[in-house]
C-alpha cells in the first residue's frame, strides 16, 4: 500500500483481564457495557471458550459453552440477551481439521445459557467435510446467516440462512460454491454482502435469495466484510488489502495504509467494523516491528491510520459498539485490549 500523509498519533490499547487460558478468535459488543468474546476450548474443562463482561471489560467472567474440542470462531449478538456463536466442527482426538457439521450454539438469555442448533442445517451439513463456520450476521432476534467454508479433498463454500432464531438453516445458492465464504454481512432484512477466499465480493438485495458478485477478485483472499449502511462499507483480507466503496458497492476502491510501502504486504487483516458513518476499524496479523496492529479511519475506510495494539500477537478480531468511537481487539493468548480510557465507567 503507498504513504498517506498526516497518519495520526495512536492510540493506547490498554490490557484488560480476559480469564482466557488459550486464543480468542472473536469479539463483539452490543454497547459500552456488554460484550462477548469466543475462542478455543478451554484445557481446564475441555469447553470452547466463552467469556462476557457486563461494565465494559473492567471485569470478564467465563460462560459455560456446553460444547467440548472445539474452537468458536465469531459471535454476534443483536441485543443484551440473544446472540449466537459459530465455529467449527468437533476436534475428534485433538484433529483441528475433523471433518463434520460446523457449530452453532444460540443464547436467549445473555450466555448464561447456551443451546447448540449445530443440527438444524437442512439439509444436514456435509459430515465428511470439514465445516469450519467463518462469519455470521443476525440483524434481529429470527433473522440471520452464516459463512461457511469446508475443507476436504476439495474446498466448497456456502451462506446458511435463518428466518426463526436457528430452528431451521437453509443453504441459499451462490455464484461460486467450490469457493470458502470467510464472512458476511447484513445492514437488513435484505441488503448483505459476503466475501470468499478467491477475494471476491458479493451481494444481495433480497435477503440472499439471489447473490451475485461486485468485485471479482483476482488476488489475495478477503476475511472480513462490514457495512454502516446500505451505502458505505470496507472489505479486508491479505496481503494488507482494503476495499471500499460509498455505492453499496457498485464501485470498489483501494483503501490507503498509512504506512510506508510495502509494510502490509504480507499481513493479513483480520476484521473490519464501521461504527459510524466514518469510522473505521480493521485487526491486524503481526507486521515487521513483531506487534499486531489496529487500522482506523475517521473517513469510511479511505485512509487508515496505524495504531499499535501493544501486543506481539495476532488481533484475530475487533468491535465498536454502534454510534461509538472506541472498542476492544482480541487474538492469540486470550488477550482483550481496549482504547477506551473510560472503558466501564457508568455501566
Amino acid at each position: 500500500m503507498p504513504v498517506a500523509a498526516s497518519a495520526a498519533p495512536p492510540a493506547p490499547w490498554h490490557e484488560q483481564n480476559s480469564r482466557a487460558p488459550l486464543t480468542l478468535k472473536g469479539i463483539e459488543f452490543t454497547d459500552r457495557c456488554h460484550g462477548w468474546a469466543v475462542g478455543e476450548s478451554d484445557p481446564a474443562g475441555g469447553k470452547a471458550l466463552i467469556v462476557a463482561t457486563r461494565n465494559g471489560g473492567r471485569t470478564w467472567s467465563k460462560q459455560n459453552s456446553g460444547v467440548t474440542d472445539t474452537t468458536l470462531n465469531r459471535v454476534d449478538f443483536v441485543d443484551n440477551t440473544h446472540g449466537w456463536a459459530v465455529g467449527e466442527p468437533f476436534e475428534t482426538g485433538g484433529d483441528d481439521s475433523a471433518p463434520g457439521p460446523g457449530t452453532i450454539l444460540r443464547t436467549t438469555n445473555g450466555g448464561a445459557t447456551w443451546t447448540q442448533q449445530t443440527n438444524n442445517v437442512v439439509p444436514p451439513q456435509d459430515a465428511t467435510f470439514a465445516n469450519d463456520i467463518e462469519g455470521i450476521s443476525f440483524v434481529s432476534r429470527q433473522e440471520g446467516w452464516l459463512a461457511v467454508s469446508s475443507y476436504a479433498s476439495s474446498n466448497t463454500g456456502a451462506i446458511l440462512h435463518t428466518a426463526d432464531g436457528g430452528a431451521t438453516y437453509t443453504e441459499q445458492t451462490i455464484p461460486d460454491p467450490a469457493t470458502g465464504v470467510a464472512d458476511v454481512h447484513f445492514v437488513n432484512a435484505s441488503s448483505g454482502w459476503a466475501v470468499n477466499d478467491n477475494g471476491d465480493i458479493l451481494a444481495t438485495t433480497d435477503g440472499g435469495t439471489t447473490w451475485t458478485v461486485q468485485l471479482t477478485g483476482s488476488g489475495p483472499s478477503l476475511e472480513a466484510v462490514a457495512f454502516y449502511n446500505v451505502l458505505r462499507g470496507v472489505a479486508v483480507g491479505d496481503s494488507g488489502t482494503v476495499w471500499v466503496t460509498t455505492d453499496g458497492g457498485t464501485n470498489w476502491n483501494p483503501g490507503v495504509i498509512a504506512a510506508p510501502s510495502g509494510t502490509f504486504d504480507s499481513t493479513t487483516l483480520t476484521d473490519v467494523t464501521f461504527p459510524t458513518s466514518s469510522r473505521v476499524a480493521v485487526s491486524t496479523e503481526e507486521v515487521g516491528d513483531g506487534h499486531s496492529k489496529v487500522l482506523v479511519s475517521t473517513n469510511g475506510g479511505a485512509v487508515l491510520n496505524v495504531q499499535d495494539s501493544r501486543t506481539s500477537a495476532t488481533a484475530n478480531s475487533v468491535a465498536y459498539p454502534r454510534g461509538r468511537n472506541a472498542g476492544w481487539i482480541t487474538g492469540e493468548g486470550g488477550f482483550i485490549r481496549s482504547n477506551d480510557p473510560n472503558a466501564g465507567a457508568g455501566c
